[in-house]
């Protein structure tokens, strides 16, 4: 019986060792795959704010009424993300930085280069707080390659092309709109530095989402956003023409071309993005799915190992306490096997008339 046992714990401890490991790898998966998706939640919310904040940073420096409606939803949207993942990815204190800044900014026509600087200041600080997401909620560690290059693509290359392409709108109308000579030729050469950095962040951009194409398994990643991409890639393209020479300012009509083309670029790139996040969270999701089946199938193995371990000794068991040589006791009140077979030979002597 001894010896039965000792099979029996041969068996089931390295079946119970392999499945911890493989029960904590999974919890660990899950625990990583799900603070991703906080991460992408949160991020959505964030970009909502920043298209919403170039909406009415072009709307003071072109003189508009500033709707106020949608930068709000897109506030209480990145509110509620906050007050649901702030505490695990450690964002408040980052996040009521960028509150108290937007609710500071200017609301109406007047000082444009003041206005211009006090939105970007925001973005800066919206542009951090999305890297601070995206750091905690380890979007920068993922371990697939789809994922991670289409994270790269839209936690860091879409909000900072969003941003260089609003300031090359910014500062294409603040220089338009400079009288003075030496500060316009400085004001174009900054424009052309801006479009060197949007065209570097657009490429970047590009060369991530096909990346990811290519290294996914998923087959609705590449119709999902190649379309997308392109039209972003053209609106682009659009806001950087040909450059203005040395000393000529831009005429009205450029002025208004190129605020037109900020506006459909910012269109193009919330399209973008809630395809890409929308993209990201759902290889978190198969990949979840992935390994809670994974999960099921190490619970049932370990079952069934410890059910095929088990049953062997115990039917034995059973079967040697039925045999009349066994070990087991016989019911209290029962005969015992010695003193049946006595009592039959007795009465089988007094039949016979042999003496005892």
């Amino acid at each position: 019986m001894a010896l039965r046992l000792l099979l029996v714990l041969a068996l089931v401890v390295p079946i119970a060792t392999l499945f911890g490991l493989v029960w904590r790898s999974t919890e660990d998966g899950t625990r990583f795959a799900t603070l991703e998706r906080h991460g992408v939640s949160y991020v959505g919310t964030l970009v909502s704010v920043e298209l919403a904040l170039a909406e009415s940073q072009s709307a003071v420096l072109t003189g508009r009424p500033v709707s106020t409606e949608k930068l709000t939803r897109a506030i209480d949207a990145a509110e509620a993300s906050d007050a649901r993942y702030g505490d695990e990815l450690r964002t408040h204190e980052r996040w009521a930085d960028v509150r108290a800044k937007i609710e500071a900014l200017p609301s109406r026509n007047g000082d444009l280069a003041a206005a211009s600087s006090a939105y970007a200041e925001t973005a800066d600080l919206l542009l951090a707080l999305i890297e601070k997401v995206r750091s905690n909620s380890r979007l920068i560690r993922d371990p697939e390659a789809d994922t991670y290059y289409l994270q790269d693509a839209a936690v860091q290359e879409l909000p900072e092309s969003i941003v260089s392409a609003n300031r090359l709108v910014h500062l294409a109308l603040l220089t338009a709109q400079h009288p003075d000579g030496a500060d316009q030729n400085t004001g174009l050469a900054d424009l052309m530095s801006l479009r060197a950095a949007l065209d570097s962040n657009a490429t970047d951009l590009a060369d991530d989402v096909r990346q990811a194409v290519d290294t996914t398994g998923s087959r609705t990643l590449g119709g999902n956003l190649l379309s997308p991409l392109d039209r972003f890639r053209q609106a682009i393209d659009a806001l950087m023409p040909p450059p203005t020479p040395m000393g000529e300012r831009p005429s009205a009509a450029g002025s208004a071309s190129i605020v037109q083309a900020g506006e459909e670029a910012h269109a193009a790139a919330g399209v973008l993005s809630n395809a890409m996040l929308a993209e990201i969270d759902s290889l978190l999701v198969v990949r979840l799915d992935a390994l809670a089946d994974r999960r099921n199938l190490a619970i049932g193995a370990m079952a069934i190992a410890v059910l095929l371990a088990v049953i062997p000794p115990v039917v034995t068991l059973v079967r040697d306490c039925r045999r009349p040589t066994g070990r087991c006791d016989p019911p209290r009140g029962a005969p015992s096997t010695s003193a049946h077979a006595e009592f039959v030979a007795a009465a089988a002597l007094e039949r016979s008339g042999a003496p005892r």
